[in-house]
């Protein structure tokens, strides 16, 4: 098992003590990615002082180059006004803090639908942007003999064997030039979004 892998899952099973089954699926589903991207568009959609809950989502393969991320063929958001605000104490750690946002969104937006409280409502259309970026070229020469064969009338490698007397030869130097691309960035972009209420 790789040993990021390994930190995942540690990582999971210090929230199951801490944090609830609830707010566990809200990270694990892909709801938390969602929250992220919306935060992410202020220039589409001001979402200042506002809860984003996740109302559904369409989701694609989330596995890219082998690394797990949250894709979304869209999703749907529903804005309500903060009304309640995070207690956060000087001893939380930022997953704490996290968990403690999410709390206080969850309960706020029940106390507002409840109240009968209809939030804007928006249908969001985002992909994954990958940018690579090329590697300094690695150039290897390898040098050979090759001999011209009569016969087939063609040069062939000599490898190992010595070259008989008589016989045309020549020497080749053959470099190669090898480039490789590394992934530089990744980030969600919005296609489309669109106000559904």
């Amino acid at each position: 098992m790789s040993r990021n892998r390994s930190n995942n899952i540690d990582e999971r099973r210090r929230r199951k003590r801490i944090h609830d089954s609830e707010y566990i699926a809200y990270c694990e589903h892909g709801d938390s990615a969602a929250v992220f991207i919306m935060r992410d568009i202020q220039n589409k959609v001001n979402v200042n002082n506002m809860w984003i809950d996740i109302v559904s989502t369409k989701k694609r393969s989330s596995h890219i180059n082998n690394k797990y991320w949250h894709d979304f063929e869209w999703f749907v958001v529903e804005l309500f006004p903060k009304k309640l605000f995070p207690d956060y104490s000087p001893a939380m750690s930022d997953d704490d803090k996290r968990y403690e946002t999410w709390k206080t969104a969850k309960i706020d937006v029940s106390q507002q639908r409840r109240s009968g409280f209809k939030g804007r409502k928006y249908i969001v259309y985002p992909h994954i942007s990958i940018t690579y970026a090329p590697e300094p070229s690695k150039t290897s020469k390898v040098t050979t003999t090759e001999m011209f064969d009569p016969v087939r009338k063609k040069w062939t490698a000599c490898n190992s064997e010595q070259i008989p007397e008589g016989v045309t030869y020549r020497i080749k130097e053959i470099t190669t030039e090898t480039f490789s691309f590394k992934e530089e960035k990744r980030e969600y972009e919005v296609r489309k979004i669109q106000r559904i209420r």
